[in-house]
């Protein structure tokens, strides 16, 4: 079920973003050790992207770094869900 659900998550991730464009956009930021769902806001806000999350299949509250330099938001979804 677990594996179903995360799959399901992330076709979402990959097929969200409403315009083509929205895939090669490029970001800044600069957070270090705050709760994964503090990173996903900052990166609605600086884009076109939106995220839902199943809560029982990802944990927001995971403490992350965030430290990317005009990265495009595949680089950076990649390293935050990598392992």
């Amino acid at each position: 079920m677990r594996l179903l659900l995360l799959t399901g998550l992330l076709f979402i991730l990959i097929i969200a973003p409403a315009r083509l464009n929205a895939q090669s956009a490029k970001i800044t930021l600069n957070l270090v050790n705050v709760p994964l769902n503090d990173v996903l806001n900052e990166i609605e806000k600086k884009s076109d992207y939106k995220f839902l999350v199943n809560q029982e299949v990802v944990d927001v509250t995971r403490k992350v770094n965030a430290v990317f330099t005009n990265t495009s938001i595949k680089v950076i979804l990649d390293n935050l869900f990598k392992g």
